[in-house]
């Protein structure tokens, strides 16, 4: 496997386990914006935050162009199995980004949260089979007839 493929698929882990530390100090902001500001709308929060919610956000965009860069490389080299991982999680960190755009602008409804902590997890989960994949042995390419 072409070892820029490779070395992009630990990046990609990487950034997303700094982006998950990031989420959580978003929330932690969040929780203490919510005991402080008891009178404060839900929808104000985010008013209040520091720069940790500010490049958590910035960051998600860094990570959605380099998994469609990935994505383009792995099915230029024709690396189909990885090519359908890299689907996957470009799926779920656009799903992770509308989440995280709906609890931006109505208020940061609960279940939006949830929701977004459940695929952040499922996010990571795949970035780092991805990994596995990429730095395994054996990866057939993709048979063309």
């Amino acid at each position: 496997m072409n070892s820029n493929i490779k070395q992009m698929a630990w990046l990609m882990l990487m950034i997303t386990l700094i982006q998950i530390l990031l989420g959580t100090q978003v929330r932690e902001d969040i929780e203490r914006i919510a005991s402080n500001h008891s009178g404060l709308n839900r929808a104000q929060w985010l008013n209040e935050a520091n720069i940790f919610f500010y490049v958590h956000r910035s960051l998600s965009w860094l990570i959605l162009f380099l998994s469609v860069w990935m994505w383009r490389k792995a099915q230029t080299h024709g690396y189909s199995i990885v090519s359908n991982t890299l689907k996957w999680l470009l799926f779920t960190f656009v799903f992770q980004m509308m989440t995280g755009i709906l609890m931006n602008y109505t208020g940061l409804p609960e279940y939006a949260q949830a929701l977004h902590l459940l695929v952040g997890s499922i996010s990571f989960g795949i970035a780092a089979y991805y990994v596995i994949q990429t730095n395994s042995i054996w990866l057939p390419k993709q048979h063309k007839v």
